[in-house]
């Protein structure tokens, strides 16, 4: 997925000086100064998503910055119905005070 998102970004060279893919170990990572959107689409398990969840606070506490975090169909029905643990993973995001909602999207799947 990283590999394709870079390709993404390499078709417009405007995108690649704003933009930055990175596939790394989400626990290590240091997120970059300045604003910082993170796309998620069911990554972790709910002890891992706590864990990020707790760095990414620390981190923001010391540098306070725009952060976003977009989760990819965390809310649709057919991903709780293959990814059990979506119901925990919207409890363990709404135990944390840093985090508000925005927005839900929902995806549809048409038949063809």
């Amino acid at each position: 997925m990283a590999q394709i998102a870079r390709a993404n970004v390499a078709l417009n060279p405007a995108w690649a000086e704003r933009i930055s893919v990175v596939n790394e170990d989400a626990l290590s990572y240091k997120l970059p100064d300045g604003p910082v959107v993170l796309f998620l689409y069911h990554p972790f398990t709910i002890m891992l998503l706590r864990h990020f969840l707790k760095k990414l606070e620390r981190q923001i506490r010391r540098s306070p910055r725009p952060t976003y975090i977009i989760d990819v169909d965390a809310y649709a029905a057919e991903v709780e119905a293959v990814f059990r643990d979506t119901p925990r993973c919207r409890a363990a995001m709404a135990s944390f005070p840093f985090l508000r909602e925005v927005a839900i999207w929902f995806s549809l799947s048409l038949p063809m």
